[in-house]
């Protein structure tokens, strides 16, 4: 894949150094750690998933960064397990693309997690992009990453998504008076 951050060796000590608490050596001092890599969690709309803190201790508190920057969560119909070690989300809305997710453990911060919505194109329907059995999820939306790695795609209706990736060979067929905006 394409991510916006170089990697080099004192990157990978660097990270094993924060995930384990460890003091930082040489030239990592000054190298970040791999967070926008490993630490993005690919989920379909509605979808339910767990986060664990890479840190253990004796109290916990998760917390969500809508934007402005991290707030303690509590229970409630979308999260369950706020001052666990796990953090279950339920019935996860596509609008929550890019919310980032840490705990705080003996009052240090976990790893943050960020939420991204991608659908794969599978083609297992017709080549139609508004049914369903043709999507690893439902029907993309406008918060949804779509990528299509083969096939013959015809869009019938207007529709919104977030991001569009398509490999070579791939054919898209935008039918006239229709649109695919892509809004990132």
């Amino acid at each position: 894949g394409n991510y916006s951050q170089h990697i080099t060796h004192y990157n990978v000590l660097r990270t094993i150094e924060e995930l384990y608490k460890l003091p930082y050596a040489g030239a990592s001092t000054d190298s970040s750690a791999i967070r926008d890599i490993w630490l993005k969690r690919e989920l379909c709309n509605n979808s339910n998933i767990v986060i664990t803190s890479n840190l253990t201790g004796a109290s916990y508190q998760w917390q969500v960064n809508t934007g402005t920057g991290f707030t303690n969560i509590t229970n409630n119909a979308y999260y369950t397990g706020t001052n666990t070690r796990s953090l279950n989300l339920n019935n996860v809305p596509s609008s929550w693309y890019g919310y980032q997710y840490q705990c705080l453990v003996d009052a240090s911060a976990s790893f943050s997690i960020t939420l991204i919505f991608t659908d794969y194109w599978n083609g297992l329907g017709t080549n139609a992009w508004e049914n369903p059995l043709n999507w690893n999820c439902i029907l993309p939306d406008a918060n949804t990453d779509v990528i299509i790695n083969a096939g013959a795609v015809i869009l019938n209706s207007s529709t919104s998504i977030r991001s569009f990736k398509a490999k070579p060979g791939t054919h898209i067929t935008v039918n006239p008076s229709y649109t695919l905006t892509i809004n990132h």
